[in-house]
């Protein structure tokens, strides 16, 4: 139920089960659980995905990429998004440009099965590889070339896990850090 909803209706009263769903959820945030984990989606660029702790929870900042990616592209191009995670940017490049073929790919196969989930229930058609970039033996798979290449990789320096928010312990870490320069993503 939504805020408008609840406000609209304050003479409600929870059932057992809702009470208790609510205190479970209470809970967990209050573990610093990420609130999107808890309610199972998010929002991003104007639908919703499911995401779960497979994969990395869309940021706003991300909607951006989407945007670049999708600017001055030409018909019929090929576009790959590398580490698709929920299948965000791969799901809203192929709603937003169903005259372009996209292939998301990604090296966890949990990721790999929300991507598919929202795709089927956002009626967006792609294409989803296992694979890791720093394999080459998935490029013969996909067939290049691609006329654009679309990916969020992990960029925060392993050291920094310290300092930052607890709730980015809930996500998939090998999404996020890296054990040093450029490149040395975790695996």
């Amino acid at each position: 139920m939504g805020r408008a909803q609840l406000l609209a209706r304050p003479e409600m009263e929870l059932t057992r089960e809702q009470r208790a769903q609510l205190r479970d959820a209470v809970a967990r945030r209050l573990n610093r659980e990420p609130l999107q984990y808890i309610l199972g989606h998010t929002g991003f660029f104007g639908r919703t995905f499911a995401v779960n702790p497979a994969v990395l929870i869309p940021r706003p900042e991300t909607e951006l990429l989407v945007e670049l990616a999708l600017e001055g592209l030409r018909h019929e191009s090929r576009v790959l998004d590398v580490g698709t995670g929920s299948g965000c940017i791969a799901i809203t490049v192929a709603l937003e440009r169903p005259d372009v073929e996209v292939v998301a790919m990604d090296v966890s196969p949990g990721a790999l099965a929300v991507a598919r989930e929202n795709a089927q229930r956002l009626g967006a058609a792609l294409q989803f590889h296992e694979g890791d970039l720093m394999d080459g033996d998935w490029l013969a798979e996909v067939g290049p070339p691609f006329d654009r290449v679309i990916s969020n990789p992990p960029y925060v320096p392993l050291a920094d896990r310290p300092d930052l928010q607890p709730e980015l312990g809930f996500e998939p870490q090998r999404a996020i850090y890296v054990k040093g320069g450029p490149g040395a993503f975790i695996r």
